[in-house]
């Protein structure tokens, strides 16, 4: 049978949740089959024998089953084939598949424009079922067939002529290009896919691009004022298609969490997530892994806000869903268990977050290889851990293992690479190793310069190179560096971003050893303006600054009671560790650099 056929192409690859996988996805595609059936039924019965439907409209009733069967016989194909990232993605994909049910919607059905004229009716047909199947094999998994198919439908869509199509076809090709990190020239197709479908009126694509361009500009982009435009355009159309309460909806609030989580705006962040929630349960079910990847992004919000409490919760809540859905040995779940990971760390619970850091990192390299990309994610994650508990040599072997992993999955030039050179930065630093540092920080710098200028995370890297220089006593160098992260930051986040509160420190840090305590007090004031109208997870910089600013109010040294503060603050700091250990060496060169007649603030 079918049905045996593809559970042994799905276990032949040895993977240890090939069954399961398949166990989950199974009962998706009877259902669909099932449901499609009685729809089909159900349309023939009412025009054929209730007279409650016309020949045109069954027709186009028809149409729309025909592709949707097509779209299916493409994903069984594709599993037929099945290699690891199908068996990851096939329940997932088993699970979008589109209701037959919307067939029955002539307000659906109008939302897909058809040509007047037959053969090219026909050819549309054809060339949208095709868009449908590639978009599949995407969400299934198999990017690479994906892309070559879409290649195809473009040049074909290009040669037919019809807008609407080749709007639909451009739309397909920017989510396949997003799928492989290409995000620059995904936002190009989207654009001119929104383009298209508004010069034609098609107004669902141009829903979904402008959907889709949220995330690209607001947050893939870092450009927020830009993605909001979008935002705007998008609840339009949202509102002129009565879609308000559809997957598109749901779509459309997730877009916004991700974009004001990149601007910092936790709250913002959380509200729309709770609302792409509310939305995807009302439409989809409680139950369905589209609720359970929100939910993971709710958690991650709130473990920013500090409230590890209800991040843990809602964590717990993506969970089991996600084992219901999919088995509890998916490789989906252990994304999630990376987060509960990371909230129990910043709990307090190191040693916990660690172990289930190792437990995870096995439980990568077993299920998907020990060079998959997600196990050099999962070492990255548990080479911080460590550097926070203070195991810096052994957290510096994670990192390295996972940047070895990360160049050979993604290469040497993308944002997890440079990421991984980042956290091996401040491990380096921490152990003295400052020149290493300096030299992983400008391989950081080197590789978001080459994706992108203007990006934050050139200015992340900026000010990252500054605190190494600061730590070498390059102090005009660190102004400088920091200098230039700031204009980045201000330009593209604005003068009041939460990401200003540690650059601006750290220029006030260079300005006081400069002797320039004017600039220092001004930068070291507007930071803890920011820290302190900022959301609550910012709050533990407050003392920091304050410690900073006591030493430009007097005169560059510090006062008896104001020395008294710091040295309690180290204290604290390296009781109580977390982010703020990287900030230690920083009161330590304070304690030295303001002196005392009584104590000349030894290093402790």
């Amino acid at each position: 049978t079918v049905e045996a056929e593809l559970e042994r192409a799905f276990t032949a690859g040895g993977l240890g949740f090939a069954a399961t996988s398949w166990a989950h996805a199974r009962p998706s595609i009877t259902a669909f089959a099932e449901r499609w059936t009685v729809i089909r039924e159900q349309a023939c019965r009412e025009t054929k024998l209730e007279g409650r439907r016309s020949e045109a409209a069954l027709a186009r009733i028809e149409s729309c089953l025909d592709e949707q069967r097509a779209t299916v016989a493409g994903l069984l194909e594709t599993w037929r084939g099945a290699n690891q990232a199908v068996v990851t993605r096939a329940p997932l994909a088993a699970a979008g598949l589109e209701d037959p049910g919307l067939c029955l919607d002539e307000l659906a059905l109008a939302r897909r424009p058809l040509p007047d004229e037959a053969q090219a009716r026909a050819q549309v047909q054809v060339l949208r079922t095709r868009i449908e199947r590639a978009q599949l094999k995407e969400r299934a998994g198999e990017v690479g067939g994906a892309q070559r198919e879409i290649d195809a439908i473009l040049a074909e869509a290009e040669a037919l002529g019809w807008v609407p199509l080749q709007a639909e076809a451009d739309l397909a090709h920017g989510r396949i290009l997003s799928a492989q990190n290409g995000f620059a020239a995904a936002r190009a197709e989207e654009e001119r896919a929104f383009e298209r479908a508004m010069a034609t009126g098609h107004d669902l694509i141009a829903l979904r691009a402008s959907i889709g361009l949220i995330s690209l500009i607001g947050y893939h982009g870092a450009d927020a004022k830009v993605g909001l435009g979008w935002a705007r355009l998008a609840a339009a159309l949202l509102e002129r298609l009565a879609l308000m309460d559809s997957v598109d909806a749901g779509d459309y609030q997730r877009a916004l969490g991700d974009l004001h989580w990149s601007s910092g705006d936790y709250e913002r962040s959380a509200d729309h997530y709770r609302r792409a929630v509310e939305t995807f349960v009302g439409v989809l079910g409680p139950e369905h892994p589209r609720v359970a990847e929100t939910l993971r992004d709710l958690g991650y919000v709130y473990m920013d806000q500090g409230d590890q409490t209800r991040a843990r919760e809602t964590l717990e809540r993506a969970q089991a869903i996600q084992e219901a859905a999919l088995g509890a040995d998916h490789p989906d779940l252990l994304a999630t268990r990376r987060f509960m990971a990371k909230v129990i760390g910043k709990s307090g619970d190191l040693p916990r977050a660690i172990a289930m850091q190792r437990e995870l990192l096995a439980a990568y390299e077993s299920a998907l290889g020990v060079d998959a990309l997600e196990a050099g994610e999962a070492a990255l994650d548990l080479g911080t851990s460590l550097a926070e508990s203070g195991s810096l040599e052994e957290a510096l072997v994670m990192d390295w293992r996972a940047l070895k992993i990360i160049v050979a999955e993604v290469g040497p030039d993308r944002p997890l690479t440079a990421i991984a050179y980042n956290d091996m930065a401040v491990i380096e630093m921490r152990l003295g190793r400052n020149e290493k540092a300096l030299g992983h920080l400008r391989q950081a710098l080197a590789i978001h310069e080459a994706l992108d200028p203007d990006h934050p995370n050139v200015a992340s890297a900026h000010h990252n190179i500054a605190s190494a220089l600061r730590a070498l006593g390059r102090m005009e160098e660190a102004r400088v560096e920091s200098q230039q992260a700031l204009a980045l930051f201000e330009a593209k986040l604005g003068v009041d971003h939460p990401n200003l509160i540690t650059v601006l420190l750290g220029l006030g840090e260079a300005e006081l050893a400069l002797g320039a305590l004017d600039d220092a007090g001004a930068h070291l004031e507007r930071a803890l303006t920011l820290a302190q109208g900022a959301d609550p997870a910012y709050a533990w910089r407050i003392p920091i600054i304050r410690a900073f600013i006591s030493a430009t109010a007097d005169g560059g040294r510090l006062r008896p009671q104001s020395r008294a503060e710091v040295e309690a603050l180290i204290e604290r700091i390296e009781i109580e560790g977390g982010e703020a250990l990287i900030f230690l060496p920083r009161l330590r060169a304070l304690l030295l650099l303001s002196g005392s007649e009584s104590d000349p603030g030894a290093p402790r």
